[in-house]
């Protein structure tokens, strides 16, 4: 370790930059990847997971968003929402344009009854939240996490 320290020191010195640079430059990389790890939100795991439901049954879904805004999907993408009871049930607009659970509760697609079906043609597949809502739920995250001041969003989704 030593010895490859020395190295170090002749390299940053070939280079024309000073000993005392180097020790400096060492704590300025660390800061920066440090705060980098803060300064993306975290993404949603996409991959296809199967989520118990109340009632012990499970459904395929998928997970997206980040710790700000998130939201779930059925396998073949329809957007769901958890109902008061917790189950998951496909989600709607209403006449405000902000995404609300349906009423009717979310099943994998070989599970689905003949009413389920007719239910789903009359839906979008992958709604997102309305812009309002979305900027509900980052300020719901910022006071729930007692952070002061909600950053200025610079990459949203909305």
């Amino acid at each position: 370790m030593f010895i490859e320290n020395i190295r170090k020191i002749e390299v940053w010195k070939r280079l024309g930059l000073p000993v005392e640079g180097l020790l400096f430059g060492k704590i300025l990389l660390i800061a920066i990847f440090g705060l980098l790890q803060y300064s993306h939100a975290v993404q949603a795991d996409p991959h296809p997971a199967d989520y118990m439901l109340p009632d012990s049954s499970t459904i395929t879904i998928q997970l997206f968003g980040d710790e700000f805004v998130s939201w779930r999907e059925t396998a073949d993408g329809y957007t769901l929402l958890f109902a008061s009871d917790g189950f998951l049930e496909y989600a709607v607009k209403d006449e405000s344009g902000d995404l609300k659970p349906s009423g009717v509760r979310a099943r994998n697609e070989r599970e689905r009854t003949k009413s389920d079906k007719k239910f789903l043609k009359k839906i979008p597949k992958k709604l997102w939240f309305n812009p309002s809502q979305a900027e509900a739920m980052r300020n719901k995250f910022y006071r729930i996490n007692n952070i002061e001041e909600t950053p200025q969003c610079i990459n949203c989704l909305d």
